[in-house]
């Protein structure tokens, strides 16, 4: 729809541009808190069951305050490695809560990984002035949408081989070493 938007404003000769005047940093008391409510506000707009929706709302609370921490407050990483890791924490208590709920891993990581998501990397780069930069933009938005793809199904598969580590190695090991202990 953007694309499309930009495309009909350039046949028409209009030019379009994003302004950033100032900022505010707003913390992390105000952060968190808007975090939850627009992933709860998606989850409600994706028609998620009313019973998942705070627990998503949550999820996501928590992997945009592990993000900003990690760059801003810490700063121990940059925005593409940020995304990578609380993705990778979307993807491994999604899996986790899914489980314990008996309910799709969907319904948790989906709204979850909301705040993440590289839309404002796509609009900056289809409103760069040049082609150079446009294209550069294009390939930071890829590159964050394959981080956080990568980072939500490697949470996933940790979860996965971890039980499946603790299923077939780690109790079949306690249970031989205390099968002769009353």
């Amino acid at each position: 729809g953007t694309a499309f938007g930009v495309a009909i404003a350039s046949s028409l000769d209009i030019e379009l541009t994003l302004t950033s005047v100032g900022s505010h940093d707003w913390g992390l008391m105000v952060g968190v808190p808007a975090a939850f409510l627009a992933v709860a506000g998606f989850a409600i707009r994706l028609g998620m069951p009313p019973y998942t929706v705070v627990g998503a709302a949550a999820l996501g609370a928590v992997a945009w305050l592990l993000y900003i921490t990690l760059i801003d407050v810490r700063q121990l990483a940059d925005a593409s490695a940020a995304t990578f890791v609380a993705a990778i924490m979307v993807g491994i208590a999604g899996r986790l809560i899914a489980q314990r709920t008996r309910t799709p891993v969907a319904l948790w990581i989906v709204p979850a990984i909301l705040l993440l998501l590289p839309g404002l990397q796509l609009v900056t780069a289809m409103l760069a002035r040049t082609n150079t930069a446009r294209i550069d933009g294009l390939l930071a938005a890829a590159t964050t949408a394959f981080l956080l793809g990568t980072g939500v199904a490697s949470g996933d598969i940790i979860v996965s081989t971890a039980r499946r580590l603790r299923e077939r190695v780690v109790t079949p090991a306690v249970g031989a070493v205390t099968g002769g202990v009353d």
